[in-house]
């Protein structure tokens, strides 16, 4: 019975977890969304909008980290991000 609560716990994870779609929105700047995003975001929160005149000047460049390593997961409405970093790197 206990296998059996793990595997069906495994599988729920498992049924959360998305690919995650990454999309340039300015050279250098990367949105990566996943499952149903929500209307509300922080950038609606914060009032305001990117500089895109500058943003624009900036150098495009190829994703920093490999896309398959970024993990993203929703488990009880939370949200929860994996990143492929180096023992004390930070973000």
């Amino acid at each position: 019975m206990r296998l059996w609560t793990i595997l069906l716990l495994l599988l729920a994870i498992e049924a959360s977890a998305q690919p995650i779609r990454w999309q340039e929105q300015y050279p250098g700047v990367w949105k990566g969304t996943f499952g149903k995003p929500d209307n509300y975001t922080l950038l609606s929160a914060a009032g305001t909008t990117p500089q895109a005149a500058t943003l624009e000047r900036l150098q495009s460049v190829d994703f920093p980290l490999p896309k398959m390593e970024v993990h993203a997961e929703l488990i009880d409405g939370k949200t929860y991000l994996r990143f492929p970093l180096q023992k004390n790197e930070q973000i």
